[in-house]
């Protein structure tokens, strides 16, 4: 007998029922046979093969039809049972839309900082240059470089397809007609920048647009500032005292790119107009950004740098000095930089880690709800499985009718997480400081986040109880015996107690993190910042110092005037390499300098342990000497204050001798140690003005500098902050960070509430009939709602002890970031885990206090 072909034969019992597949296949085998001896092998395979295929359609007719019958009749049963338990329904409901709704909102912040310069074209290959230098004191990283670096790396490794440099220089000052503003973020740099980043033009030409000298580009949002809707190509800009002709207009970079500028300058101005050291490499301010040719290895490129470019800078190399090249990818820069001197501030891996894990939780802890919901409540649908399975269900047909049951509340809780989400993105935003809006949910990514969620929470959460439900025998079903014992209610346990670790874990971070942002901002920083105007100085005022402080002394709201080169909180003056050349074998130190007046110490309050401070009836203190921070006279190698008086120190091939030690004061935040510093008095280089306001005084002091300042600067734009409210932004990224936490650390807990206060009512209303015949026989309310309570007490008790240990591992790694931090005590989590029993007490004991007083009559009758 000859055998049909396999394919074909196989698409035929595919498409049949199981019932009566074999007498199908056994029919046409039959017919196949007698074709065969009749008109031969390959037309009685041409029929088979025609058989197999006109089933198909048929078959796939079948299957969606019924299929969507089947889909129907389980939506039905789905609403019908939703309107049944209306209660459980909606706690479900609830829990599952607030942790979409949280997921979704970490989803799109997660999304965003790693999406930071994924933007640019051939992004792979884009690098920044950092340098590390080194010697016996240590190893001090920066993100900038020499000037002579691109430019050689260009003419020695064909790797190197272009390079560009960008010089970030204070603020100027810009003109049209008559109209000037002070404008942030002026970069001078190559043309060839437009080459390597992705800046889209809107007028002029990227690849000549900044070849000239004298030229500038203007941020789109720049160029409707000073000229409207004016395509402003060929008119010029005053910067400084210098005309500049505008070449080209490009869109705002994007919110997520590490570099955001307004003007960016043709680098060749400063190349022909200046005398900029563009030879020397150890004056580091360009950052040089490379594009590398394709399949390039950063890491032995980076290698190669450092054996050729060694033979150009050794000679600025003192002794057992180094130096090496970091090749840092522009897709890493924003999270994974640890360099000083970036042009804007970076973002926080360890964070994005912690929010996600966040979303997970939260998410788990909704769909730990909608397990002890479902399982608690299989009894009271016990004769209706046990029916389903006599009129014939099988265990599949009961689980997917679960399974539709769960993804039908799960897509109404997604449809209220979305409403949700419009409603309070503009308190996330304020909370996280962040500026998203409705639109940037509508992308694929977050279409596929939804579907992502609808199938994780549809499995999740009514995975367990379907197939537990689905699997009890019909006889045990039509009694109602559906308890789930043993296995079932440790389960139950094990999810209570796992939800309320994960929200004391949560509880317990938050606190810690307050903690520590209450600690940096109440810790004394060593300086006095309070009621401190500081008016940014941009005009050179030469010898005018005292007079122009004097003018603002003449109100009376002003106890003390100050002139610097910068304020705590505010880009340090420079950072320079300084020696002892009384042992000039010893490396030397890179100190930060900070150029002020003989006021500055007083007025702001800084400590002198040693020698004194900067006096304006000794002439010599001008330029000469200098006045050290303890972390300097440390790195510098002397043993105590005293010693360190009257020794000389070298910069720039000039010795300055020391006549004071200050007490070190964080003047860059708490997240890090203090640095070395060196005072010295530069009249020249006076930058800020630093009114000291006497309390009470605000606004009329106010009105009074803006008035001076118009009348010692006429045309010159006036501008002011206050040093405590300008300092506090440091600490912004921990703030937001903190917020986050502590908002979604509630919503985690009141998730939880939710799905305890269900359960809690569906096992008193298990023992009603118990708790009336306990009060009938003497039992009073108080014994009775301790019954009821204590099972949920154990549980909390048992998640304290698992999370505690747990906490305070991962929250004593994060706290390690900070160079001063707060001691995690033990009283934070005694809080954490008597917050968590007494909401766990109030949210049960509601209904255990309902049912105990309860008439034990009614409570009899029940069921």
């Amino acid at each position: 007998m000859n055998k049909p072909p396999r394919i074909a034969r196989w698409i035929l019992s595919v498409t049949n029922r199981k019932s009566n597949r074999e007498i199908i296949l056994g029919d046409f085998e039959e017919f196949y046979d007698e074709i065969c001896s009749e008109h031969g092998l390959f037309y009685a395979d041409v029929w088979f093969y025609l058989q197999a295929i006109k089933s198909i359609p048929k078959f796939i007719k079948t299957t969606f039809y019924w299929g969507m019958v089947m889909f129907g009749n389980y939506v039905k049963l789905a609403i019908r049972n939703i309107r049944k338990s209306k209660t459980y329904s909606l706690i479900n409901i609830t829990g599952l839309a607030l942790g979409i709704a949280s997921c979704l909102l970490i989803s799109i912040y997660i999304k965003f900082e790693l999406s930071y310069d994924d933007y640019h074209i051939d992004s792979d290959r884009i690098y920044r240059v950092a340098q590390e230098f080194s010697n016996e004191n240590g190893t001090s990283s920066t993100t900038r470089s020499g000037a002579p670096l691109g430019p050689t790396l260009k003419d020695n490794f064909p790797q190197v397809k272009f390079y560009a440099r960008m010089l970030d220089l204070n603020p100027g000052l810009v003109t049209k007609d008559n109209i000037s503003f002070y404008e942030d973020k002026q970069f001078y740099t190559d043309n060839d920048i437009f080459q390597i980043l992705s800046i889209p033009f809107l007028y002029g030409d990227p690849k000549t647009a900044l070849l000239k000298p004298g030229t500038i580009v203007l941020s789109e949002s720049i160029a409707k500032k000073y000229f409207g809707n004016e395509i402003p190509l060929g008119h010029t800009l005053t910067l400084g005292r210098t005309d500049y002709e505008i070449t080209g207009v490009v869109s705002d970079q994007p919110r997520n790119s590490h570099l955001h500028f307004n003007i960016l300058k043709s680098l060749k101005t400063l190349e022909i107009g200046s005398n900029y050291p563009f030879e020397l490499w150890f004056v580091t301010n360009f950052n040089t950004y490379l594009k590398l040719a394709p399949h390039t290895d950063a890491v032995s490129f980076a290698d190669q740098i450092d054996k050729t470019i060694h033979g150009y800078y050794k000679e600025e190399l003192g002794a057992g000095e180094s130096v090496r090249y970091i090749l840092q990818q522009v897709k890493d820069i924003h999270l994974y930089s640890q360099f000083k001197d970036e042009l804007e501030p970076s973002g926080n891996p360890q964070a994005i880690l912690i929010f996600a894990i966040v979303c997970i939780f939260i998410l788990l802890i909704a769909c730990i709800n909608f397990i002890n919901l479902a399982t608690a409540k299989s009894a009271m649908r016990g004769k209706e499985i046990g029916v389903r399975k006599v009129a014939g269900a099988v265990k599949k047909q009961l689980t997917i009718q679960f399974l539709s049951e769960t993804f039908i509340l799960t897509l109404i809780s997604i449809s209220f997480a979305i409403i949700l989400i419009a409603a309070v993105l503009p308190l996330f935003n304020g909370i996280a400081g962040t500026s998203f809006i409705l639109s940037d949910f509508y992308n694929p990514f977050f279409i596929a986040v939804l579907i992502a969620i609808s199938v994780i929470v549809t499995l999740t959460a009514g995975g367990y109880p379907a197939f537990a439900l689905a699997s009890f025998q019909p006889i045990n079903a039509l009694k109602g015996n559906l308890t789930f014992t043993g296995k079932g209610s440790l389960l139950r346990r094990v999810l209570v107690i796992s939800q309320y670790t994960i929200s004391i874990l949560l509880v317990i971070s938050s606190l810690i993190i307050y903690s520590q942002i209450e600690f940096m901002q109440k810790k004394n920083l060593g300086f006095n910042k309070e009621q401190k105007l500081i008016i940014p100085v941009r005009e050179r005022i030469d010898d005018r110092q005292e007079i122009i402080k004097n003018e603002f002394l003449r109100n009376p709201s002003f106890a003390g005037a100050t002139f610097s080169s910068t304020v705590p909180g505010r880009d340090l003056t420079g950072r320079w390499t300084t020696t002892r050349p009384d042992q000039p074998e010893r490396a030397g130190v890179d100190a930060n300098f900070y150029y002020v007046d003989p006021d500055f110490i007083p007025l702001y309050g800084l400590e002198v342990i040693a020698g004194r401070a900067f006096q304006k009836g000794i002439s010599t203190d001008m330029y000469n000497p200098f006045i050290i921070n303890e972390t300097a006279l440390k790195d510098f190698g002397w043993a105590t204050p005293e010693e360190a008086l009257g020794k000389g120190l070298l910069t720039f091939d000039s010795v300055q001798t020391i006549i004071g030690v200050v007490k070190d004061f964080n003047y860059m935040g708490l997240q890090k140690e203090v640095e070395p510093m060196i005072l010295e008095w530069r009249p020249r280089q006076s930058d800020y003005l630093t009114l000291s306001v006497k309390p009470g005084n605000i606004k009329e002091a106010l009105l009074f500098a803006e008035d001076k300042w118009n009348e010692l600067f006429p045309g010159i734009p006036y501008e002011y902050f206050f040093l405590d409210n300008d300092f506090q932004r440091l600490y912004q990224s921990e703030e937001n960070f903190g917020r986050l936490i502590g908002t979604f650390t509630a919503l985690a807990f009141l998730i939880a509430s939710f799905g305890l206060f269900g359960l809690a009512s569906f096992m008193t209303e298990r023992r009603t009939k118990e708790i009336g015949i306990r009060k009938v026989l003497g039992a009073s309310v108080t014994s009775v709602v301790v019954l009821i309570s204590k099972q949920f007490v154990k549980w909390i008790i048992v998640a304290n002890i698992i999370a505690w240990p747990i906490a305070y591992y991962f929250m004593n790694s994060w706290i390690q970031n900070f160079a001063y931090r707060v001691d995690i005590t033990l009283w934070l989590f005694v809080i954490a885990g008597v917050a968590a029993l007494l909401i766990a007490v109030t949210t049960v004991g509601y209904q255990t206090i309902k049912a105990a007083i309860a008439n034990p009559i009614d409570s009899i009758k029940y069921e």
